[in-house]
């Protein structure tokens, strides 16, 4: 079977492909291959810009023949009538604001299934009409992430060591960055001092690496939004204590992350919580690495994948 992926949004497009070839499927990825995105099968420039997704459109014109299923990320727009008269097998995979806040999605009929990559958007594309809406987690690649020595690390802390703390904002206003700064700032007149390291503007490796030096990560905490995402779930693999603005209540199980207000005075409390709890960070990044593999493993949800590709392409 041969899978071709649209659109490699937050690197979940590359990830996917790389477990489903463990499972001999023959998977692909086309995409505008924007500065900081990972490696792809067929990428296409992002330069000029006004004309990246017109290339990208007539490249699949071009090749979409040589397909089985298309997996697609995000909204497929006008260029869904395409697939609709090729009558090829295509699923729909959202990754967040393309439906979160939208009225309506055009040219959706075609598609066979809807995936979501956060249980916040099972709703909304609902109301939206889409076909057979489903909670997908976002999967992360479990064998290329080994735990750190973490309860090492609550030890050193609890013994007086600076802790370091990670946060990746892809983009500050959605991840509440400001908030973050201004709870680094209550800390310290607190006495409470740590190492803040903001990771932006870098490729995926460049961004672990810097993950892997974690005490700490803080993930989301906007109060516009109440979800975990690929950061808290790389970080949860490596076994590193997260601070994330989530509900629990929307997942299907209550994820092992230190929950915060997302205030700066929220924000502080939790990390100032984390910092005085050190000795107990083993057990922490134990239980969200068991949780990481039991919900988040790229290979048991490319098995799932590949169940789906195969009723759907009958």
């Amino acid at each position: 079977m041969r899978v071709l992926h649209i659109n490699n949004i937050a690197n979940v497009a590359k990830i996917m492909r790389d477990a489903q070839r463990k499972l001999g499927v023959m998977a692909e990825v086309t995409a505008v291959k924007w500065r900081y995105s990972g490696e792809i099968d067929h990428p296409i420039p992002p330069n000029p810009k006004l004309l990246a997704n017109v290339k990208l459109f007539i490249w699949i014109l071009r090749n979409i023949g040589k397909y089985d299923v298309v997996h697609y990320h995000g909204k497929p727009g006008i260029t869904a009538i395409y697939y609709s008269v090729k009558r090829c097998p295509t699923i729909l995979h959202f990754h967040g604001s393309e439906i979160r806040n939208a009225r309506s999605v055009p040219f959706v009929s075609f598609a066979k299934r809807t995936f979501v990559s956060t249980p916040d958007l099972v709703e909304p594309a609902k109301k939206l009409d889409l076909p057979e809406v489903e909670y997908l987690p976002n999967p992360v690649p479990m064998g290329d992430l080994s735990p750190v020595e973490i309860g090492r690390r609550g030890e050193e802390v609890k013994s007086g060591r600076t802790p370091n703390l990670v946060h990746l904002p892809t983009n500050r206003s959605v991840k509440g960055t400001d908030n973050l700064l201004q709870a680094i700032e209550i800390l310290r007149e607190m006495g409470i001092d740590v190492n803040l390291d903001i990771v932006e503007h870098v490729g995926p490796k460049e961004a672990l690496e810097r993950m892997k030096s974690a005490d700490i990560v803080v993930d989301w905490v906007s109060p516009k939004y109440r979800i975990y995402g690929l950061v808290s779930i790389q970080a949860m693999a490596l076994s590193i204590p997260v601070i994330c603005h989530i509900d629990p209540a929307i997942y299907p199980e209550k994820p092992p992350i230190q929950t915060v207000d997302a205030t700066p005075e929220g924000i502080a409390k939790g990390i100032k919580h984390l910092i005085e709890s050190a000795e107990s960070w083993g057990e922490i990044g134990k239980r969200e690495r068991e949780f990481a593999l039991k919900t988040h493993d790229s290979l048991k949800i490319a098995k799932k994948l590949k169940a789906v590709y195969e009723e759907i392409a009958e």
